[in-house]
């Protein structure tokens, strides 16, 4: 029980060393176990030039649940990957031609997810750079670019975007 409750401590509260140390030689098994909440405070989000984008493009699944919970289910979550898992059957690119996106992947894999991403859409908008983390903590930094007008569906191996021949 006792070493139930720590884990949950640590969880909630984080490492108890800093980030920073150079003695630290494995990653934080918890690093997904937080929210990232502030999102949707952000600048690229909330431009004041043009509307609300109307749906969230992901490098990755995993990005796809954290952005899902931050803005609710009342904003589609599209994941431009190969292996979109659940978000395949969630949000059909093909339904989303014209529209504008906001984009989020980690700050670190920022330069080639955008890279991969711009075809697809008329251009990108400036980059905003959020931390979010556990508490008053920050523990990751993720990237905010807004897509705009999709121009092209994203092709899928299965789900409803799935290429068919």
């Amino acid at each position: 029980m006792t070493l139930f409750a720590a884990y949950i401590a640590y969880v909630v509260v984080g490492p108890f060393w800093p980030a920073t140390s150079i003695n630290v030689r494995f990653r934080d098994p918890t690093q997904w176990s937080y929210d990232w909440r502030g999102l949707t405070e952000a600048t690229a989000w909330r431009a004041s030039d043009s509307a609300v984008p109307a749906f969230l493009a992901v490098p990755s699944w995993r990005i796809g649940g954290k952005v899902g919970i931050a803005f609710g289910p009342a904003v589609p979550v599209c994941a431009f990957t190969r292996d979109p898992r659940e978000f395949a059957f969630i949000c059909d690119t093909r339904t989303r031609l014209g529209e504008d996106a906001l984009i989020v992947v980690p700050k670190e894999d920022a330069p080639d997810s955008l890279r991969v991403l711009a075809p697809y859409f008329e251009r990108l908008g400036p980059s905003e750079e959020i931390a979010v983390g556990r508490g008053d903590r920050s523990e990751q930094v993720v990237t905010l670019t807004r897509g705009y007008t999709l121009l092209r569906p994203y092709a899928l191996r299965y789900g409803n975007g799935a290429i068919t021949r």
